[in-house]
């Protein structure tokens, strides 16, 4: 699923795309398909989101029906949560307050009512949180604090404005990795650096993207152990790009889905398959278009628990 804020900072137009796969068979290249939902998140009102919200989704399976969890953050640099499950929507202030320029990010582990989220955002003093959901309770609650604050005189201290990810590398557990941009960071990659960090289902290997300084998507591997980094292609993408990764597991297909934006409003997809080892060339997925008003290596550092 891919989520793309509109033009003018408002979510009352929020575009949805996704693929429905197979287990058995690989999807079809060109089976995406696009929903719109209207009156997301209305202007005006409490639920309005800032300009240039980071947006953070994850899906949730009971007895088979998806429930999706959007969060974003409001003009009020309150956290709130969009709630879609059954045909019907919800939208809840979380009641937490963040840095303007805090990112966000979510994972899970679970599966029905035993399914646990964990989202992580940046306070007003610097330091990266976690806010914990036990859907069997229902209630968020206050979780971990991750990192110390924002400080001129601490390389390993988060720098404002960090892009953040995270993972869980098992499906039934907590094994928690997390990553965020430091002060020594700035050597490896540009202030604020999108970062993606994806894990194959069932495997415990990770993988963390970053774009450096020349604008080209890098890849860290973790087999145990973090690998050096390699770029993953030729391509460069534009200048404040963002990147999304997911991963698709089939019988004998595994399949890694890097999203990135590009020039003129567009979004691009590139796929790995394991059949080939590499990644193929980068495809044009979407064109936003205006007047419809849509919308380890070092000092990259990690978190587990």
């Amino acid at each position: 699923m891919r989520q793309c804020i509109c033009y003018w900072g408002e979510l009352h137009d929020l575009t949805f795309s996704y693929k429905r796969g197979s287990t058995k068979e690989p999807e079809e290249e060109n089976a995406w398909k696009t929903k719109f939902r209207q009156s997301l998140a209305r202007p005006g009102t409490d639920e309005a989101a800032m300009m240039h919200t980071p947006l953070a989704a994850v899906v949730r399976y009971d007895t088979g029906n998806p429930t999706t969890h959007l969060f974003y953050i409001s003009t009020a640099f309150k956290i709130r949560e969009v709630i879609w499950r059954n045909g019907s929507q919800t939208n809840d202030c979380l009641g937490i307050t963040v840095c303007p320029t805090s990112s966000l990010a979510v994972t899970k582990w679970g599966a029905g009512s035993q399914t646990h989220f964990r989202l992580y955002y940046q306070s007003r003093a610097g330091t990266i949180e976690e806010h914990c959901l036990d859907c069997n309770a229902g209630t968020w609650a206050k979780g971990a604090t991750l990192s110390g604050p924002v400080s001129a005189y601490d390389d390993d201290s988060p720098l404002r404005g960090t892009s953040l990810s995270f993972i869980n590398l098992s499906q039934d557990k907590s094994e928690l990795r997390g990553f965020f941009q430091t002060a020594k960071g700035l050597e490896a990659a540009p202030f604020r650096t999108p970062l993606a960090a994806i894990t194959v289902e069932k495997n415990k290997k990770a993988a963390l993207y970053y774009i450096d300084a020349y604008n080209r998507v890098n890849e860290v591997v973790w087999k145990g152990d973090w690998e050096g980094s390699e770029r993953v292609d030729g391509d460069s993408v534009a200048p404040g790009a963002r990147l999304a990764v997911a991963s698709l597991k089939y019988i004998g297909h595994d399949k890694i889905h890097m999203f990135s934006s590009g020039l003129v409003n567009v979004i691009t997809q590139r796929v790995w398959t394991r059949e080939k080892g590499t990644w193929g060339i980068s495809r044009l997925l979407w064109i936003l278009r205006r007047r419809r008003r849509w919308r380890l290596k070092r000092g990259l550092t990690r978190w587990c628990i």
